[in-house]
């Protein structure tokens, strides 16, 4: 974690973004920290490093996280509603009970990612079908069209990895 990077965030998420405009070749590392800002909408998190990051309950709504890694962060309860998630990684990472509505998840890494009792209506889940299969679904909530790309992701996945 680079100390730096986490004293910019905790100013507030205009302050953030600003710092991130001057700075994009900075690829920002907060790893590991306890993050309890309630709020970051619109916050510009690409590129970040926010593995193993606690957010408590935190509102997330239009964050981009295109490309960040969230391996293990812990991210239940939090809104993240409109959020991009495109090639992120969020392997191990926990969003039981996450507000997920109109979310981009193309490309993410769901590797074991716990979306129990989430909310994911209007999820946009394209080119995830390797790693799809082993995120955990218990209770997430799903529009009829959302569990038929989940479905044939699984599907497709299932066609990569045969049993033996």
């Amino acid at each position: 974690m680079n100390e730096e990077h986490l004293k910019i965030l905790e100013q507030g998420v205009g302050i953030w973004n600003e710092w991130r405009k001057k700075n994009p070749d900075i690829d920002p590392d907060i790893s590991g920290a306890r993050v309890y800002l309630p709020e970051f909408p619109g916050a510009d998190f690409r590129y970040t490093d926010l593995s193993d990051v606690d957010f408590g309950v935190a509102y997330l709504i239009e964050a981009n996280f295109e490309k960040a890694n969230l391996s293990r962060a812990k991210l239940k309860r939090a809104c993240l509603a409109r959020a991009c998630l495109r090639e992120a990684n969020l392997t191990d990472a926990d969003l039981s009970d996450a507000i997920l509505i109109d979310v981009i998840l193309s490309r993410t890494n769901l590797l074991r990612t716990n979306f129990c009792g989430a909310h994911l209506t209007g999820a946009i889940f394209f080119e995830t079908a390797l790693n799809i299969a082993t995120a955990i679904w218990g209770g997430a909530i799903l529009s009829d069209e959302e569990k038929k790309c989940v479905i044939a992701a699984l599907h497709a996945s299932w066609k990569f990895h045969p049993k033996k």
